[in-house]
């Protein structure tokens, strides 16, 4: 007998999200399918996000025992620190703890020596608001790794480093060097056990290690592998902690943590430690079963907020360790930047809005993909107004740069020299106008005022690493840009890895010279913030981050608090552009720089096993694991699968392109423009979509990649977007399944919010869980050709659910799935996607 259920979903003051949704209470695998239509109503006055008072959680910090190591205290209270005191360290007291600046925090122990402790810190706000915080450390030695480089040519051979994961491919951190000049290049790393990908940096050029064998895939770039053994000879795996929700076996209403434990193995109640927000739970506030290894909270009513991070370390009676820092919000946690889909709108390529606007730069040398087609702002309102964007399930409009562009169109200075416009909005030659072909700034303003209206944030593109020849302040300020040419002689152009923050984009694009004149900072920052002033935007999506130095992001965050964010208690969103590894993208992302990156890193792989299957679906799910283990836990990442910078996934998915070769995708753009030929390559952009929808993060949908949209590299990944009068089935398919995930997400916590736990994975298949205190969530995406099964044994700790039921489907059917005495099993279909709901 089915229950009819309505539920709400709350946004942020009035609003409202209404969901209709059929479901019924199910057991053993008796499911049924929901319909979602969505009805926004939303005070415009309202932000869109509040200021984000939950304190940055604290890291667990491991130690090489002898090294010294910085902690960063910003955010990790509410409001500005005003002074610290180091109030105690419990543990192991040959710790020494010391403060550097008012929120810099330098840690160092005796080298050889291995211990734990608890640093205790008492915390002022300049507002005189007093907190108590801690945080783990532990320390130990490190293995020394020696890395030797041999060069035929050591006259022409300058420089040598090595990088890798361990360093966070930083190109310039760690030199070898050649004592004796005979073109042997060694260096001693102290590096933990474990694996690692790295190459040599030799003059600017990557390499794999000719004198080692074995090999690391990522995104289809080879690298060299290292494996660094423990003092044992084997490499020892932490102790593996999970959530479990609310109800489970042995868990209260609040939930709780799991740590696996080996065979014999207990739990040492005296060296597990939990924080909620920095906070010391108090041993009343927590239960341990030492043999089971399940711990469960108990927080008092009035210290468990509607948003917080609980960290836990523990140590098992054979002297394993393990720490976990994990989101734990339930539904009713304030709207925040997590829980958005971001969708990216290049403006000239969405909707034509106002054909009065209409003006391509007349140039019988610029071909008509790199001309302008007539896209505005009319258009973006029109489309908002529609209620396209609520259709979709997106919630976060991400704008091209709107600034003034030249009204001529300049030769790319690398071959083939072919000619482009500004139509894409990177070539600022004004900082206060906007673009005339798009719309005046009050056409702007009403885009932002209209999305918000529609429950819909906005974020703008802004560029801050270089300005156009023609901009105005480079008339008044000559002196505030690098030279284009290097000391010998050769152009600086593209040189992103060997010159990142001097390099230029193109003869006529000068970079900034932030290093050499503060007062660029001052300039750029103040210009961003009047952006957002005159506008209303909710933040911004940052261009080219890893070319500008750090002090301008910090600059511009600290000026973006001081003016909006305190003064108007308005959230904002500040998400980056850093084509890197993990490690580089790290390194612009905090409390006082950015919120969060996009997830390049993880594209690659996706772009590997779902487009064009040449990956496992396994690597898909250690790609996810990474990406949630080296980015910071309150960092809101965005994870995507296609972008203007990258040929389309349906290009990929189709075979037009078969890798990463960009010649062959250029000059596909221009001369041979790919098409869909393929009707599986719809099922295949439907189940990255899904995959996006239900992973970690704010995802990122491309303008066209909802429909199914084709493209080699740009401009022709730039096409017009396909009125929706003109959609093919195809089309109107993809739409709706997209939709569907996308709506599914804003109404689950566990999807916007919960940890990822990875259930099983082959080469075809991908099971894995989103956890959060009130709910599971289980997805399961497939490739496989044939129709088959897979039984997936489900955590034991979870025991029995007392529900389950249906989310979403797309290429399966609602018996898909069934629950046997704590076992799931799964029948899948090519190119499928399921998603169940498991309570407690």
């Amino acid at each position: 007998m089915k229950k009819m259920r309505h539920f709400t979903l709350k946004l942020a003051g009035t609003a409202v999200l209404g969901l209709l949704l059929t479901a019924c209470e199910t057991t053993g695998g008796t499911q049924s399918a929901k319909t979602l239509p969505a009805v926004i109503d939303r005070d415009p006055s309202v932000p869109i996000w509040r200021p984000n008072q939950v304190p940055v959680p604290l890291p667990a910090v491991n130690l090489t025992s002898g090294e010294v190591r910085t902690v960063s205290l910003d955010g990790c209270v509410p409001g500005q620190i005003a002074t610290v005191k180091v109030d105690a360290v419990e543990g192991d007291q040959s710790l020494v703890v010391s403060m550097l600046e008012p929120t810099i925090l330098e840690l160092s122990a005796p080298r050889g020596t291995t211990g734990d402790g608890v640093v205790h810190l008492e915390i002022e706000s300049i507002d005189g608001v007093e907190s108590e915080v801690g945080f783990p450390v532990r320390w130990s030695p490190k293995p020394e790794v020696e890395f030797t480089f041999r060069t035929l040519t050591p006259e022409e051979t300058h420089n040598v480093y090595v990088a890798g994961t361990f360093n966070g491919w930083n190109s310039s951190a760690d030199r070898l060097t050649d004592e004796d000049g005979d073109g042997t290049y060694t260096g001693i790393l102290m590096i933990a056990p474990g694996t690692y990908a790295y190459k040599y940096v030799v003059d600017g050029h990557w390499m794999l290690d000719p004198g080692n064998t074995k090999v690391l895939e990522e995104g289809g770039i080879s690298n060299s592998r290292l494996d660094v053994a423990g003092s044992g000879g084997v490499a020892q795996e932490p102790l593996h902690i999970s959530v479990l929700p609310a109800n489970t076996p042995g868990i209260g209403s609040q939930g709780g943590f799991m740590v696996d434990l080996a065979a014999g193995a207990r739990l040492e109640p005296s060296s597990t430690n939990l924080f909620v927000n920095n906070k010391p739970v108090e041993a009343s506030g927590y239960q341990i079963n030492p043999v089971t290894g399940k711990i469960s909270l108990n927080i008092p009513p009035d210290s468990w907020g509607s948003q917080q991070f609980v960290s836990v370390t523990v140590t098992d009676s054979t002297g394993r360790t393990g720490s976990l820092v994990a989101p734990f919000d339930f539904a009713d946690a304030p709207r925040s930047p997590r829980d958005e889909v971001i969708y990216y709108a290049v403006v000239d390529r969405f909707i034509d809005g106002d054909a009065s606007l209409n003006d391509p730069v007349n140039d019988p040398d610029v071909a008509p993909i790199a001309n302008y087609m007539g896209g505005d702002f009319a258009g973006l309102k029109k489309a908002i107004n529609e209620g396209y964007f609520n259709d979709l399930g997106a919630s976060l409009i991400w704008v091209s740069p709107v600034n003034k562009q030249p009204d001529k169109a300049y030769k790319d200075a690398l071959p083939p020299h072919r000619k482009f416009t500004g139509y894409h909005g990177y070539w600022p030659v004004s900082n206060t106008e906007t673009n005339e072909r798009y719309g005046s700034m009050a056409d702007l303003r009403n885009v932002v005022s209209a999305a918000h209206q529609h429950g819909v944030a906005v974020i703008l593109d802004y560029v801050s690493n270089h300005v156009h020849e023609d901009n105005p302040i480079l008339k008044e300020h000559p002196d505030w840009i690098v030279p284009l040419e290097l000391p010998n002689g050769q152009k600086n152009i593209r040189q992103f890895d060997a010159h990142p923050f001097t390099t230029w984009f193109d003869e006529f694009l000068p970079s900034l010279d932030y290093e050499h004149h503060p007062e660029v900072i001052d300039f750029m920052s103040d210009n961003a913030v009047w952006w957002l002033e005159q506008t209303g935007a909710d933040g911004f999506r940052h261009d080219a981050v890893k070319h500008v130095p750090t002090p301008f992001w910090r600059t511009l965050t600290q000026k973006l608090k001081d003016k909006i964010i305190h003064p108007e208690h308005k959230g904002l969103y500040q998400v980056g552009e850093t084509i890197s590894s993990r490690g580089t993208i790290n390194e612009f992302i905090g409390p006082d720089m950015l919120d969060g990156q996009f997830d390049f890193p993880l594209l690659w792989v996706a772009r590997d096993v779902l487009a064009l299957e040449s990956q496992p679906m396994s690597k898909l799910e250690t790609g996810v694991m990474e990406s949630a283990r080296d980015y910071p836990i309150y960092a809101t990442m965005s994870p995507l699968i296609g972008n203007h910078d990258t040929p389309r996934f349906m290009a990929f998915a189709d075979g037009d392109l078969h890798g990463g070769d960009d010649t062959l995708a250029k000059e596909m753009a221009f001369n041979n423009p790919p098409k869909v030929d393929n009707a599986k390559s719809y099922d295949k952009i439907q189940l990255g979509m899904a995959f996006l929808m239900t992973i970690p993060g704010a995802p990122l949908i491309y303008y066209g990649d909802e429909i199914g949209m084709t493209g080699a590299h740009d401009p022709d990944n730039r096409r017009m977007f396909i009125p929706r009068d003109h959609w093919n089935k195809n089309n109107k398919r993809t739409f709706d399944v997209v939709s569907q995930w996308a709506k599914r997400r804003a109404e689950s916590v566990a999807l916007r919010r919960g940890t990822f736990e990875p259930l099983y994975s082959d080469d075809e298949r991908m099971v894995f869980a989103r956890v959060a205190p009130e709910e599971v969530v289980v997805v399961a995406l497939s490739r496989a050709p044939l129709d088959n099964s897979v039984t997936i044994p489900l955590p034991k700790a979870w025991g029995e659910p007392k529900t389950f039921e249906i989310l979403a489907l797309n290429n399966l059917d609602d018996k898909a799935a069934t629950l046997r005495n704590g076992t799931l099993v799964l029948r899948d279909g090519q190119y499928s996607a399921g998603m169940w709901r498991f309570t407690w």
